[in-house]
């Protein structure tokens, strides 16, 4: 797969975070990282070679805008139908500071709005970024991801600076209470794809569904499984998740019922939207955890491992890049 990367990073010494991604994703058989730098707009003559940027390129599969509104705003030109933005906070956050600021912020956020609009996908850094966006005009129905910038190698031990290997290893089964095939409130199609997208980017995991089972054989199962998901559109208060926290087993579920109360931090359970790359980079979440565990590194910091964040790329571009028409 071939995925374009625009940026305005020229050097290795800014944009770090993006570097970090790129140097440990470039690396990997199946994907070919191309990369094309924007010049940062500080004058009339800087903004007309912007838009004389040679990007209408289709042959690529992905282009992924690395974030800034002038780059999101080039992705959006190219000739290309899938097109993912990633948005800092000074892409979207616009309403502070004096009337200059506020004035440049919108201009931002416009152009920022107009790449999203563009894009098939949005990623952004936080949950908080991701309600905000969700609340512009027409991204309702856009898919806004959650894959936070990583930590650089510098900062982690030094045995576990490199664990993408070790996750892709980890044997994961994922648990589900399939009780009614293809309904449209257990929406399990969900789950099975994002498993079947786990698989194709080589991770080990499978995919366990119980029906009609008696509570001996379903306590069991849980024992034996690594994760309950549910995607449902709601629910009362589900047993199997219910059954799976007394039994010490994480779950990965949509926001239904009172889940969110047992998945706050430092807990290994997510709250995620209902969509297969969701799913997915909650599941890489809780391996690297498990991994990262007895060098006393807290669950949550699992998400800023270099590794895990390359990973979650790595699913994205595997989920959208099969979209290319």
């Amino acid at each position: 797969m071939q995925v374009l990367w625009i940026h305005n990073y020229y050097r290795r010494d800014i944009g770090m975070f993006m570097w970090d991604i790129h140097g440990r994703l470039n690396v990997l058989d199946n994907l070919v990282i191309d990369e094309a730098s924007v010049p940062v707009v500080r004058s009339i003559s800087s903004l007309r070679s912007v838009f004389k940027a040679p990007l209408n390129n289709t042959s690529v599969d992905i282009i992924h805008a690395q974030c800034g509104a002038m780059v999101g705003f080039v992705a959006g030109r190219a000739k290309a139908n899938n097109r993912i933005t990633s948005f800092r906070g000074s892409d979207i956050y616009w309403q502070f500071g004096g009337i200059k600021d506020r004035f440049t912020g919108y201009l931002r956020w416009a152009l920022s709005w107009w790449a999203g609009w563009r894009s098939i996908a949005i990623v952004v850094m936080s949950h908080a970024m991701r309600n905000k966006v969700k609340k512009w005009f027409f991204f309702g129905n856009k898919p806004v991801h959650v894959i936070v910038d990583p930590a650089g190698a510098l900062y982690w031990p030094e045995n576990c600076k490199s664990i993408y290997a070790n996750i892709l290893a980890r044997k994961w089964q994922i648990l589900i209470a399939n009780y009614i095939h293809d309904s449209p409130i257990k929406r399990t199609k969900i789950i099975s794809d994002a498993v079947e997208l786990c698989q194709s980017v080589g991770m080990n995991i499978s995919l366990k569904a119980l029906s009609g089972e008696t509570r001996e054989t379903v306590r069991d199962t849980i024992k034996a499984s690594d994760c309950v998901a549910i995607a449902s559109t709601h629910e009362g208060w589900p047993n199997i998740i219910k059954e799976a926290l007394l039994l010490g087993k994480p779950f990965v579920a949509t926001d239904v019922s009172d889940l969110n109360r047992h998945a706050t931090s430092p807990s290994e359970n997510f709250i995620v939207p209902p969509h297969p790359v969701d799913f997915a980079c909650a599941w890489v979440d809780q391996i690297a955890a498990k991994i990262l565990a007895p060098h006393d590194i807290s669950p949550e910091l699992a998400q800023f491992h270099p590794d895990v964040v390359v990973l979650k790329h790595h699913l994205l571009y595997e989920f959208y890049g099969r979209r290319k028409s």
